[in-house]
């Protein structure tokens, strides 16, 4: 039964396979046919995003496009704008000259001809008009010419006579010994430039230096002020001041040289002397003194030699030894006190009355005079600027001296100290 049952299953296996075969082809051709249809399916989505994407892109060209035309356009018109900026900067220059021109006509004394005696108005003025459209023409047709003109220094505010000329904005001042940028006001600065701007103006060279500081130079050129100036500027109070300064300067010289002479005396100098005088050398001791140098040379001798004097004598003498080294020490050194305590107060006393002569004169000036009052204030406190300067050093080099003529007297009193209970 079994065998034949085995039989059975094994003639049927072929057949069983045969249809899993099918079945598998089948489901093979279904996957194939619906991978393809979705394949095409993607295809088809892919190339409309892509048309999409194109015609986007197509967009942003054109919008990219445009504006880098707008930016052109944009940079067209700066060009323009810096262009008539320029133009108006120039104008305004030849607006200037125009109006200058015009004022210095309008301040000079003018004669009108004799025949028109009975109106010497109308033909002052036809003068005075043609002079001024002859000038402005040369002015601004030959800026480069040489035009006669005055100038004030603005370091010294000396008058020099000389000649100017213009190059585009910028104004030149030339004279025989100096020259340099020239002010709307005829103030003479940035002489430092002055053998650049001779040279051009004597068409030796084509470069010429322009004041671009927008005015920088020449306001800084104004506040500059030399020491002579300020000294007469701060009045009456800066001689004192100077007086103690020099004062001061002198003693410090003097005390720093004697200070450098002083030298630290050693410290076995006592062990030595008694060395000497132990084993009965007292001219050796002597000269073991006296190569302490000054003042500690003195002290040491005057002890030696009085050293069979009682202890209460020997401190007496070292005493009187140790006042005269510090009267030494200490000489000069009042004037600096004095100097740094005082030097302050003349400078104050200056300011006080400099800004009293300020608000004095403002009555007569009128109160919208700010510059006036700016500067009147900043000349009257250059007292109290140079007695600061002079009262510091003399205070600190007061200090100084006063601690080594101190520290001096501390060795001496050691020494003598040392020596009394060494004798004893």
């Amino acid at each position: 039964m079994r065998r034949a049952f085995f039989l059975l299953f094994a003639a049927m296996l072929p057949l069983s396979v045969l249809c899993a075969e099918t079945d598998l082809e089948n489901w093979a051709k279904e996957f194939f046919e619906k991978s393809r249809s979705q394949h095409l399916l993607s295809q088809k989505k892919i190339s409309s995003e892509r048309e999409e994407i194109n015609a986007e892109l197509k967009k942003t060209r054109e919008d990219v496009g445009k504006l880098f035309a707008r930016l052109k356009e944009a940079e067209k018109s700066r060009k323009s704008a810096v262009g008539l900026s320029e133009k108006l900067f120039y104008m305004d220059s030849i607006a200037g000259e125009i109006r200058s021109i015009a004022a210095d006509f309008s301040n000079s004394d003018l004669e009108s001809p004799p025949e028109f005696g009975f109106d010497k108005s109308a033909p002052a003025s036809a003068k005075i008009a043609r002079e001024i459209i002859e000038c402005a023409e040369r002015e601004i047709m030959r800026p480069l010419d040489l035009v006669d003109a005055a100038a004030f220094s603005v370091a010294d505010r000396e008058k020099i006579s000389g000649k100017k000329f213009r190059v585009g904005g910028f104004k030149y001042f030339v004279s025989p010994k100096r020259a340099g940028f020239l002010s709307d006001e005829g103030d003479l600065y940035g002489e430092s430039y002055a053998e650049a701007v001779r040279l051009f103006a004597e068409g030796k060279s084509d470069e010429i230096p322009a004041d671009v500081s927008g005015g920088a130079l020449l306001r800084s050129e104004k506040n500059a002020r030399t020491i002579a100036r300020e000294i007469s500027l701060g009045g009456v109070w800066m001689y004192p001041i100077l007086f103690f300064g020099i004062i001061s300067l002198g003693v410090c010289v003097l005390k720093l040289f004697a200070m450098l002479k002083i030298r630290r005396a050693p410290g076995n100098l006592v062990a030595k002397i008694f060395e000497a005088l132990n084993s009965g050398d007292a001219e050796g001791a002597l000269k073991v003194a006296s190569s302490a140098g000054y003042p500690y040379a003195k002290l040491m001798g005057d002890l030696v030699e009085s050293r069979n004097l009682s202890a209460p004598k020997l401190e007496e003498i070292s005493y009187e030894s140790m006042l005269s080294a510090g009267e030494k020490l200490f000489s000069g050194l009042s004037v600096l006190s004095v100097t740094a305590a005082v030097a302050p107060l003349f400078g104050l006393l200056g300011t006080v009355t400099g800004i009293i002569k300020t608000f004095g004169d403002l009555s007569f000036q009128g109160a919208a005079q700010a510059q006036f009052i700016s500067e009147g204030i900043s000349e009257a406190l250059i007292t109290t600027e140079y007695g600061l300067i002079v009262a510091i050093p003399a205070f600190v080099a007061h200090a100084l001296f006063s601690r080594r003529a101190k520290a001096v007297l501390s060795d001496m009193e050691k020494m003598a100290s040392s020596f009394l209970s060494s004798n004893s």
